[in-house]
């Protein structure tokens, strides 16, 4: 009995320390997320911790070409939605835009552009604040854990070839470069609603270290629009994808499922 109990002691010990907190695989990819708490969103959420990767863009959207864990690069807005319908489809969960002709419309009388069923989506400005500049108690100027300006060590500098995800550092609230390598296309920023034009505008935040300063990766600073049907998709274009809260089991919880394995083990001893 002892060495059984030994072993359910083991296995939750070893599934706390290597259970992936927050992490998915759909249509063959892995997506690591980090929960937010909303201050100016509509809901918390989770975010996803890199942009969506070459790897991870060719497994969702059927592609192939390019290096794997780089972000991917030349992309529309329309290619980001499709993206996150595309998850939606392989995850078994309802897709979150409606979209018509290649335009993004609304769902029916309801006004809304977001399926509030939706698993995965695009994120917002209010949610790329949240996620890369709330430090719990106010919205920082930087992404940095002390909110001091951004070094080239820790944004990429060039986004004409960016880093591979993950290589700067890890951002206030967990993420990395979300001040660095590609601009991110956003969902809706705050200033407008999304009009349902096939020539829509959105915004891209985000971005890389400039040659000369990190002025650009201040919050405060909003890149120009740009067409959400444009055909020639800059490489500086990427996008990251957010989702609903999951319930991926926490080590914590691998823990307690250990611990009632042993409740049932000395229950049957008795």
């Amino acid at each position: 009995m002892k060495s059984k109990l030994a072993v359910v002691f083991a296995l939750g010990v070893c599934l706390a320390m290597v259970a992936p907190a927050n992490a998915e695989v759909i249509g063959g990819a892995s997506f690591d997320f980090v929960d937010i708490t909303a201050t100016q969103a509509a809901a918390d959420f989770r975010i996803g911790l890199y942009e969506v990767t070459v790897a991870q863009y060719n497994a969702v959207m059927g592609t192939s070409g390019g290096t794997g864990n780089l972000p991917k690069q030349n992309v529309g807005f329309m290619d980001a939605i499709d993206f996150a319908n595309n998850l939606n489809v392989l995850a078994g969960t309802p897709l979150a835009y409606n979209v018509v002709g290649g335009v993004l419309m609304q769902w029916g009388a309801t006004g809304a552009y977001r399926n509030p069923a939706t698993k995965f989506f695009v994120v917002n400005e209010l949610e790329f604040e949240d996620a890369g500049y709330q430090n719990g108690a106010t919205l920082q100027l930087y992404t940095t854990p002390g909110d001091t300006a951004n070094t080239t060590a820790e944004a990429c500098y060039n986004a004409a070839s960016p880093w591979a995800v993950g290589s700067g550092a890890m951002e206030v609230n967990g993420t990395f470069d979300m001040a660095g390598n590609v601009n991110e296309w956003m969902e809706n920023d705050k200033d407008f609603l999304y009009p349902e034009t096939a020539g829509a505008n959105h915004r891209l935040l985000g971005g890389y270290f400039s040659a000369t300063s990190s002025f650009y990766l201040q919050r405060t600073f909003k890149y120009i629009i740009f067409p959400a049907n444009d055909p020639n998709p800059q490489d500086i274009f990427g996008f990251r994808i957010g989702s609903t809260p999951g319930e991926v089991p926490e080590p914590a919880t691998m823990s307690l499922l250990a611990l009632g394995g042993l409740a049932v083990l000395r229950r049957r001893k008795k």
